[in-house]
């Protein structure tokens, strides 16, 4: 038990430090009175600290509210909102962007990851990271370490152990 509650934590901390942090937007310039009403400017995205998901996109919440933190899934999780953090499921992630690490038993399927992605079958479009797993798939760049590995357009079509794309 203690071992799992450490790999726990380590997880989170290298998916919090592996994400990025972007600065505001600066401020509008003042614009001149005019007599139209003025345009109300879109808020800020919401985000949540810890998200539970039980399918992909159910609750939809994890479609509109980002993840700054945690999104658990009991057995799935997934959405089209970023999650900066830790992803991680009992069976599966889906999810649109990941910002640190994904993880699930059977599945962990994203379009774009910084950080690692961690499962027994691992895909994505884009990864800025590695991808751990047994059965390991990447149309971008990435790195993968696994049994078997497919890169599109990489120096190898697919490869035993390891493979690469930059």
């Amino acid at each position: 038990m203690k071992k799992l509650v450490v790999l726990c934590s380590l997880l989170a901390a290298v998916g919090l430090a592996a994400a990025e942090v972007k600065p505001a937007a600066p401020a509008p310039a003042a614009a001149a009175p005019t007599t139209a009403p003025a345009a109300v400017a879109p808020a800020a995205q919401e985000w949540d600290f810890v998200q539970f998901g039980f399918a992909p996109e159910y609750p939809t919440y994890q479609n509109d509210v980002a993840v700054y933190g945690f999104r658990i899934g009991a057995p799935l999780c997934g959405g089209k909102a970023p999650v900066t953090g830790v992803e991680g499921a009992v069976l599966g992630t889906s999810s649109n962007q990941i910002n640190g690490v994904q993880f699930g038993l059977c599945a962990a399927i994203a379009n774009e990851v910084t950080g690692l992605q961690g499962s027994f079958y691992n895909e994505a479009k884009d990864v800025n990271g590695v991808q751990l797993g047994i059965i390991n798939n990447a149309k971008g760049k990435t790195f993968q370490i696994g049994l078997i590995n497919f890169t599109d357009g990489g120096m190898l079509p697919w490869c035993v152990l390891f493979n690469y794309k930059f």
